[in-house]
């Protein structure tokens, strides 16, 4: 989209730029790299990776990418590319955003094995929750489409363990899983017959398609918001706060960083929930961490109700939320099609495709090392420092923080882990109680295939104590200034008052009245004069005029230097720019919404002046 001063001036520039971005794909060995120009939308970029993939049905797919304050927000396939990023270098994730309530209304056998790829990630996440019985079974059918039927010679031993397949993964699981392996030895079950007996089992769970966004209940702290194809799901760690179907949903909306949920009458009485908001129209509210973050969240959750409920796309019309006269948050479009159409639609006249199916990490059985898994597979957010994980590692940055030194590598299931920093020492690894109350408190970027390239010494003894040397001599320097100021302000001469002594009556008259002046009043024995009093109010009147227009002043060149700056398309300055705490929301909150309305008003002038 032109700037605001080209499309002013009607002016464009005849350069065309080329962008580059990568995109990560499902299994973690390559990445695609796509060139796209200044205006292409977040279609255009998705169209390329799934035609390089060889993907026919897109419908099910998606584009991720993490910002600055490392919240993961999927691309926005109606609008621009680089108007939603920000920073360089630009690297989105290829993932599935809709679920297909039914694995088998999947055509092709590709995008069912894509499918299959995502929900791994889901269960070795901690996203996809399942009870241990049904654990052993879809950890079976991952198992047999790695390395086919069970063979005791071959596979002897604990050999499950050498498959990192949960997040919490413990000898007990292994062990079942292993039974349940056992057990489809002699079906004739082929990697692709496991993988839709695997996504038929998976998606009978609760947690299916479930994606956490990290949001705070009113009343019960924080809480984990996701959209299944069932309905909306929300968690408090282990604790199923709310399951909502989508029949049982009005209607989404949010202001600031309110998020509402509007389900019908019924869903408050059975479930005793206290109802907020308008009487006639009850609400279920949520807190974000940020208006930017409400908005995406606001736009997912329409696109999960659309996708699961419309019969046709040509039904879904935009959806603008309004707030004041002047601001326009945001605008919900839906492309592409919905289930029903992907159901009644034939299927792809074309054979099969080939690919490379692609292979899990392995490493040594359990019973043949001394340490488990290394627990580094956390996705959802917590309460405590991001950066540092439950194994004494430290995550890599998001992609969008790691700057210019960022190099991509292609090694299977590569995990953004760099090298111990000084200060903290490496966990015992010790799993925790359960699937889920794992996931539920764990943190990592979840789409990175990242090698920063940081390394670290190990901490030493002298570093804690320079630390607080520095710290001391910092403190000790403060100290000496705030002295030396107060005794500089002891030192000074102290204002005149009233029980100075003085040299004479004279001197301390004068003394007084000039205080009188200072402070406002008048002796009672002065009368002011009247030419005194006008000329008093003659000033007054040019100080009020002089205030007005050096503030009328300063608003022009303030709303001209914004403008200024946020049209600016250089690159250096832009990442400098996006570094700046508060820019993102001010740009999409206030400056984009105002700039759209300033050019509409420019162009129906336009047009009435070309009419008339």
């Amino acid at each position: 989209m032109p700037s605001l001063l080209n499309r002013v001036t009607s002016s464009r520039s005849t350069v065309s730029k080329d962008y580059k971005c990568t995109v990560q794909l499902l299994d973690d060995t390559q990445n695609i790299t796509v060139d796209f120009k200044k205006t292409d939308t977040g279609q255009v970029v998705l169209d390329y990776v799934c035609d390089m993939m060889n993907v026919v049905e897109k419908d099910y797919f998606g584009l991720r990418y993490v910002d600055t304050n490392r919240h993961r927000y999927w691309l926005d396939t109606t609008k621009p590319v680089l108007r939603q990023v920000k920073g360089s270098p630009i690297i989105f994730a290829f993932r599935v955003k809709f679920y297909p309530s039914d694995p088998t209304i999947v055509k092709e056998e590709l995008t069912r094995y894509l499918l299959a790829l995502q929900l791994k990630r889901d269960l070795l996440h901690g996203r996809l929750y399942c009870p241990q019985s049904e654990a052993a079974v879809l950890g079976a059918y991952i198992v047999q489409g790695e390395i086919g039927d069970y063979d005791p010679i071959e596979h002897a031993g604990n050999y499950v363990s050498q498959f990192k397949l949960f997040l919490t993964q413990t000898p007990k699981l292994e062990e079942k899983i292993a039974l349940e392996h056992q057990k489809l030895k002699g079906k004739g079950l082929t990697p692709a017959d496991a993988d839709l007996q695997f996504l038929k089992r998976a998606s009978a769970l609760d947690t299916y398609g479930y994606y956490p966004y990290t949001i705070k209940d009113p009343k019960n702290g924080q809480v984990y918001m996701g959209a299944t194809p069932r309905g909306v799901l929300v968690y408090q760690t282990h604790r199923k706060l709310h399951h909502i179907k989508w029949s049982d949903i009005k209607d989404f909306d949010y202001s600031g960083k309110d998020f509402y949920i509007y389900p019908q009458h019924e869903y408050f009485d059975e479930h005793n929930i206290e109802k907020n908001g308008n009487k006639k129209k009850p609400a279920l509210k949520f807190i974000c961490p940020s208006a930017t973050f409400c908005k995406h969240l606001w736009k997912f959750m329409l696109g999960q109700q659309v996708f699961f409920t419309k019969h046709a796309s040509a039904e879904v019309k935009p959806i603008a939320v309004r707030r004041g006269l002047l601001f326009r948050r945001a605008t919900f479009r839906y492309t592409g099609r919905v289930l029903q159409e992907i159901k009644e639609a034939p299927s792809p006249k074309r054979a099969e495709p080939s690919f490379d199916r692609s292979h899990l990490q392995r490493q040594m059985p359990r019973d043949e090392r001394n340490a488990p898994w290394a627990n580094k597979f956390h996705t959802l957010p917590r309460a405590i420092k991001p950066d540092v994980a439950e194994s004494g590692q430290v995550r890599a940055e998001a992609p969008s923080r790691l700057g210019n030194n960022l190099t991509l590598d292609t090694t299977a299931h590569a995990t953004p882990i760099v090298t111990p920093m000084s200060g903290l020492s490496p966990a015992s690894g010790v799993n925790g109680p359960s699937v889920l109350d794992t996931s539920m408190t764990g943190s990592s970027v979840d789409n990175a295939s990242i090698n920063t390239g940081v390394s670290s010494t190990p901490v030493s003894g002298g570093y804690k104590q320079d630390m607080v040397t520095v710290s001391l001599k910092h403190v000790q320097k403060r100290e000496s200034e705030q002295e030396t100021k107060i005794s500089k302000v002891s030192e000074s001469p102290r204002p005149l008052d009233t029980s100075t002594p003085f040299s004479s009556d004279t001197e301390k008259s004068k003394i007084i009245k000039e205080k009188e002046k200072r402070n406002g009043t008048v002796a009672n024995s002065i009368v002011p004069e009247p030419s005194k009093t006008s000329r008093k109010g003659t000033n007054i009147g040019r100080a009020l005029i002089k205030t007005i227009l050096t503030g009328v002043m300063f608003t022009i060149l303030l709303i001209g230097t914004t403008i200024l700056i946020m049209e600016i398309q250089d690159p250096q300055f832009r990442q400098y720019l996006n570094r700046l705490p508060g820019e993102d929301t001010f740009r999409h909150e206030y400056y984009e919404p105002s700039r759209e309305r300033v050019l509409e008003y420019y162009q129906r002038l336009t047009n009435r002046r070309g009419q008339s």
